[in-house]
């Protein structure tokens, strides 16, 4: 396994739920929104993502 793949299976073992949104629309424009209101937040109780986790949304998982 890559570690670009390994990095996306750690991913996706801390957030299920995102994995079921984005896997198959992956690069769509429906996507991009969900990513960025999972990123970009406007509710001030949520943390956000650790660094290394939000790094990981940047990567192209077809590397």
């Amino acid at each position: 396994m890559s570690s670009v793949h390994a990095q996306f299976a750690t991913f996706y073992e801390k957030y299920p739920h995102l994995k079921r949104k984005i896997q198959f629309i992956w690069g769509t424009a429906e996507c991009r929104k969900i990513l960025s209101d999972t990123l970009l937040s406007d509710r001030s109780y949520r943390a956000g993502f650790p660094p290394e986790d939000a790094k990981t949304l940047f990567i192209d998982p077809a590397r």
